[in-house]
């Protein structure tokens, strides 16, 4: 009876953690508002920095330089924003995973039977 207790469990358990660790990695694949906004701040920033090199006048120069200096700065925030977020899916990633491992290995190992001994 213990056994079978034990083997609904971990196939309980097996079930949530694969929940678990498949929205735990939808969460870390799908792109994110912090992730698409980082993108375009970081191609800003590359852009605006190409024309003020191509930039003829001083002043311009200068006036593209200060907003790529401040595009770069943005993208450098929504960067750690987007690295951030992704801390705790790939923590609950991890934690499913053991989940499902250490279920698996319950699970198999209720399997095993007690040795027998037949005193003749």
């Amino acid at each position: 009876m213990f056994r079978i207790i034990l083997r609904v469990l971990a196939v309980l358990f097996l079930l949530g953690g694969l929940l678990g660790s498949a929205v735990a990695g939808y969460l870390l694949i799908a792109p994110s508002e912090e992730d698409t906004l980082y993108e375009q701040k970081h191609k800003e920033s590359v852009e605006k920095y190409e024309q003020a090199q191509a930039a003829s006048s001083p002043a311009e120069k200068a006036r593209l330089l200060k907003e790529s200096q401040e595009a770069r700065d943005s993208a450098r925030a929504w960067g750690e924003g987007a690295r951030a977020r992704r801390v705790w899916p790939q923590l609950g990633l991890g934690a499913g995973v053991a989940v499902c491992f250490f279920s698996l290995l319950v699970f198999a190992l209720s399997f095993i039977g007690r040795k027998r001994t037949s005193a003749a």
